[in-house]
């Protein structure tokens, strides 16, 4: 679902890569698959920069509608809410760039 690859330049890039999707959406699914990575970005002392890119046509379709209309309570959709946030605030405290 993510692809990584670091160049000797300590430039990561990562591929977002739903199977098959059409297209990439943001879900419970890719939000767990980002933990690890953020791990072992958050470890990487040579990092020297991250670029967020895709496999499929468009980079992003937005968020899965489907997988918030299946919750079962508004608390459900604010932890699934939060834990996105917290994601996206690891990649803006890392100690490289995130494109």
């Amino acid at each position: 679902m993510i692809h990584y690859r670091k160049d000797n330049y300590g430039i990561v890039t990562l591929t977002l890569d739903m199977s098959g999707e059409t297209v990439n959406t943001i879900n419970h699914q890719i939000a767990g698959a980002f933990l690890p990575v953020l791990d072992h970005l958050e470890a990487d002392t040579a990092l020297a920069g991250v670029i967020i890119s895709s496999n499929k046509p468009s980079f992003l379709a937005g968020g899965d509608l489907d997988y918030l209309h299946q919750a079962g309570s508004a608390q459900e959709i604010f932890e699934y809410s939060d834990k996105l946030r917290a994601i996206y605030r690891r990649f803006e405290l890392l100690q490289a760039p995130v494109v």
